[in-house]
């Protein structure tokens, strides 16, 4: 049987609970209890259920993997210098195509990771027009309709 919570825990729970950065699993993993612990602690306190600040929590993790791959780009484009530099220093053709293939591998992943929050803006900016061109559509079929 687990030991009983402290009090400590429980302000703790509350306190991050508060806050809303966090979502209720991330506040269980932190302070080493179970979501459910987390759960029941904030209902008996009175704290919704709000999945807004679930939704922050998670937008602000969706912020973090952006920025970590922006990182991941920006050191391949070092990595890609530093291959570019081995392939002019090549002496030998084994050595050449080594490195042109290092430089194409790492443009390649370069590509794919910078592509990836583009792809998903263009996406979200995609799905922006559709939803402005439906409402459109039903404010112009609502005025073409005299009933």
């Amino acid at each position: 049987m687990a030991e009983p919570l402290t009090d400590e825990q429980r302000d703790r729970v509350l306190a991050l609970a508060r806050a809303g950065e966090q979502s209720r699993a991330a506040i269980a993993r932190e302070i080493g209890i179970s979501p459910s612990s987390v759960s029941r602690i904030c209902k008996a306190a009175g704290l919704p259920g709000d999945r807004s600040n679930t939704a922050a929590a998670t937008q602000a993790k969706v912020m973090d993997v952006r920025h970590r791959r922006a990182e991941a780009a920006a050191g391949l484009l070092d990595d890609i210098e530093h291959a570019r530099a081995a392939l002019w220093k090549s002496q030998n053709a084994q050595d050449l195509a080594y490195s042109a293939k290092a430089v194409s591998s790492l443009v390649s992943a370069h590509v794919r990771i910078s592509n990836v929050d583009t792809e998903a803006e263009g996406t979200q900016t995609a799905r922006s027009m559709l939803g402005e061109l439906a409402a459109g559509l039903g404010i112009a079929s609502t005025q073409a309709d005299p009933s």
